[in-house]
């Protein structure tokens, strides 16, 4: 499981009952000292925010959106891989297997996803910036069989139908066709997936052709750092 020191990440900053803050809210009732109130107030904010800096940098932060931010994954997310990659209705119109245990999903984990990250690429893990909750991940992989970069997502059960998926695939095109210099993305879902397929119409991918892919029938969109200044 991710750990999350100090109780913050996103709009919780720091946990109430963490000692800066106290004295923070104590300094507030002093009366007649504003210069110094004013100054250990900048000091107090200017920590929150080199802690904040540090933590985020330690676990890989990849991007954020309105209401995620994506990191990378490491070893010790086993745990959250199996929740999402048991759940029979994830991998529906997907050509894998469920995944048996935690340690088959540390075998996903060293074996497929954390690979890509050479490339600066890869799925990144996605949680809530109110709750810190894992929802799933969002990214992009290349395919060096076809060369391709690809755009995917996956996401809880219990987090569909709240515009996760289309939020972190928005910005994850950005991040690829803008911060990488990735000039053409791909992206692909079953032709009877109709919720991934209106993630990949919404974030302006443009739809291609039908055909075969992993023995599974997809729909293919592109989308190219042209189109996507547009």
């Amino acid at each position: 499981m991710f750990f999350k020191p100090y109780g913050f990440l996103g709009n919780r900053m720091m946990d109430r009952s963490f000692a800066v803050g106290i004295t923070a809210a104590k300094i507030q009732r002093i009366p007649d000292c504003r210069l110094f109130k004013k100054l250990f107030l900048n000091v107090h904010f200017n920590l929150i925010s080199i802690i904040k800096s540090c933590y985020f940098s330690s676990m890989h932060l990849i991007l954020q959106t309105p209401r995620l931010y994506l990191r990378r994954f490491t070893l010790a997310d086993a745990a959250s891989i199996y929740q999402l990659n048991s759940k029979p209705e994830v991998l529906q119109y997907l050509h894998e297997l469920l995944v048996k245990d935690e340690a088959h999903a540390g075998e996903v984990l060293t074996n497929i996803i954390l690979p890509q990250y050479e490339n600066n690429l890869g799925r990144w893990a996605a949680h809530l910036k109110d709750t810190d909750e894992f929802i799933g991940w969002c990214g992009l992989k290349y395919r060096p069989e076809i060369d391709e970069t690809d755009i995917g997502y996956r996401f809880m059960p219990q987090h569909w139908g709240k515009g996760y998926a289309t939020e972190a695939a928005k910005y994850t095109l950005e991040y690829g066709l803008k911060t990488l210099g990735l000039t053409t993305i791909t992206g692909r879902a079953h032709v009877e997936n109709t919720a991934s397929l209106k993630v990949l119409e919404k974030i302006g991918m443009q739809y291609i052709k039908d055909e075969v892919v992993d023995n599974c029938p997809v729909k293919t969109f592109i989308i190219n750092a042209r189109r996507w200044r547009k």
